[in-house]
């Protein structure tokens, strides 16, 4: 009877896990899956011994109050797997906590497949030399980082992105357009503040600002915002009363709106990804805490922090940082972008181009040929490219 370890780090890596999962279990029925994970790979099949919501931290200052449980939990992971004695591992994305795990499974021989690449090519690239050495096979989901890596002497293969295999029906976002509008000729303006409470209580009152200037220039204008699951209903309503806008809430359906709208506001992150995939015109927003910001700005020596942007090597889709992160300047960049204007044009053009750069849908069963041919038979991985 085959045996995984898994361990993933927040919601979104769990969600890429329950994918593999399945298509490992469809694969081989007895497969056996265990360690951290959350909700959607405890239905597809693992058996959760930790929790993913004790690790959904973002940003120095947020993850040092939780420092020891998160070395307690991965404690717990090592003692696992010398009592269990997995045949491998699937590491997925967390780097800060999975790489060093990856670290301590090989020491016990346990092989090790890591699904979603660290950007290494933005900022510490010394991980590369930690990938080469303790990852039998890195599984990437952008293009270019399949060949960064293996120029470094690390194994590594591009298996498409996974949020590919995620598309909404076309139907079901005709209809939530629809509905949104309830007869209006619109526009519609989707918010996405973040799947993370500081994110939305550092970015959120600056897109309701923006929104409630966007609606004076726009009378028609429609303003819907998806709520993660993560985030608490009362936070959204009390930040909304403050700021004198109230959005359209959703619970989730976060990608389904950005299919129907006509522009976003986005926080930095998976959205602006869902966003492209979309191909939705979009102003992307962030901030963190005044030591990560620190950090970043002494360490990472990258452009730009929206994947088109990096994908394509060019401002794709506008980005405000910190304290340009104001409703005003919000508000400015994406009137444009609401209605039939040649800068929107222009940027659906450039996202069309990066979503086709991200491959097929089917990463969720490559990455389960890589486990399954390439780590736990020893044969080479057969992909289906």
């Amino acid at each position: 009877m085959t045996s995984l370890l898994v361990s993933c780090g927040e919601a979104s890596g769990d969600l890429l896990l329950s994918g593999v999962v399945r298509s490992l279990r469809a694969k081989d029925p007895e497969l056996q899956a265990f360690g951290l994970a959350g909700a959607r790979a405890r239905e597809a099949g693992v058996e959760t011994l930790f929790d993913v919501a004790e690790l959904s931290v973002m940003g120095i200052g947020e993850v040092l109050p939780k420092l020891r449980r998160i070395f307690q939990v991965m404690d717990g992971l090592v003692e696992l797997a010398k009592r269990r004695r997995p045949e491998a591992a699937l590491l997925v994305d967390a780097p800060d906590f999975n790489l060093r795990l990856a670290k301590k499974l090989k020491r016990l021989g346990v092989r090790v497949v890591y699904y979603v690449s660290p950007t290494v090519w933005v900022w510490r690239r010394g991980r590369v030399k930690t990938v080469a050495r303790h990852v039998d096979e890195m599984c990437c989901i952008l293009p270019f980082e399949e060949r960064f890596y293996r120029e470094r002497g690390a194994r590594a293969t591009f298996v498409g992105h996974p949020l590919l295999e995620h598309e909404p029906p076309r139907e079901t976002i005709a209809n939530l357009r629809q509905t949104l509008l309830a007869g209006s000729a619109g526009p519609l303006l989707a918010l996405l503040p973040g799947s993370r409470r500081f994110e939305v209580a550092t970015l959120l009152p600056a897109m309701l600002g923006a929104a409630k200037l966007i609606a004076r220039e726009v009378p028609s204008v429609e303003v819907a915002l998806p709520v993660a699951p993560t985030i608490p209903r009362g936070l959204i309503d009390r930040l909304a009363e403050e700021s004198g806008f109230a959005p359209r809430l959703l619970d989730g359906e976060a990608r389904e709106l950005l299919g129907a709208c006509d522009a976003a506001i986005v926080a930095s992150g998976t959205a602006t990804l869902e966003a492209t995939l979309a191909e939705a015109p979009m102003v992307v927003a962030y901030r963190v805490s005044l030591l990560t910001a620190l950090v970043y700005h002494l360490f990472v020596r990258a452009k730009f922090i929206a994947l088109p942007n990096i994908l394509e090597g060019a401002e794709v889709v506008p980005e405000l940082v910190q304290r340009a992160v104001t409703a005003d300047s919000l508000a400015a960049r994406a009137l444009p972008l609401l209605t039939a204007t040649a800068e929107r044009a222009a940027m659906k053009e450039k996202l069309s181009r990066v979503r086709a750069s991200l491959g097929t849908p089917g990463a969720s069963d490559r990455v389960a040929n890589v486990v399954l041919d390439r780590l736990l038979s020893g044969a080479p991985a057969a992909l289906a490219r």
